[in-house]
């Protein structure tokens, strides 16, 4: 079992097993323990609506039990909240994988897709702290402003 927040800071329990995987056959039509568990990650990955419907899926008895709307659930779903409830999703699958060599190598996937995502964002971070550099040394250089970014500002301005 593991556990996340929701940007409400509400914990929510993820626990897969049978009668999880059978609620989501039939209340979402999804299937965790398909015979492409990469396949079925991987959409996960790519669709966070998809992860937030699976994820109310196994805690709606949570929900239910705390008065908690689907609505409710799903407007505190949002950036970390839904990343740390995907990876919650993602082991707890893994560890349900009954076999063996299929659930080392979801484990050892899971491992690299996590050190692949760390490397990702540092080169994002020195992507952006380069160019807003070059922005800042073009500013210092490009003379007067032309008012463009003065006029925008303004117009955004609350009235």
């Amino acid at each position: 079992m593991r556990i996340f927040k929701d940007a409400k800071g509400r914990p929510w329990e993820i626990a897969v097993d049978v009668v999880v995987i059978k609620r989501l056959r039939t209340s979402i039509q999804f299937d965790l323990a398909g015979a492409d568990v990469m396949a079925t990650m991987r959409r996960l990955i790519e669709d966070p609506i998809l992860t937030c419907d699976v994820v109310y899926a196994i805690v709606k008895p949570q929900a239910d039990a705390a008065g908690i709307s689907q609505d409710d659930f799903w407007g505190a779903m949002a950036g970390d909240p839904i990343d740390n409830a995907l990876r919650a999703v993602l082991e707890e699958v893994t560890d349900f994988t009954p076999n063996r060599a299929a659930r080392e190598r979801l484990t050892l996937l899971l491992r690299t897709m996590t050190e692949m995502a760390q490397v990702k964002d540092v080169q994002a971070d020195e992507a952006v702290k380069g160019l807003v550099a070059k922005g800042l040394a073009w500013a210092k250089t490009s003379g007067p402003s032309s008012g463009v970014l003065q006029a925008a500002s303004e117009s955004t301005r609350p009235t």
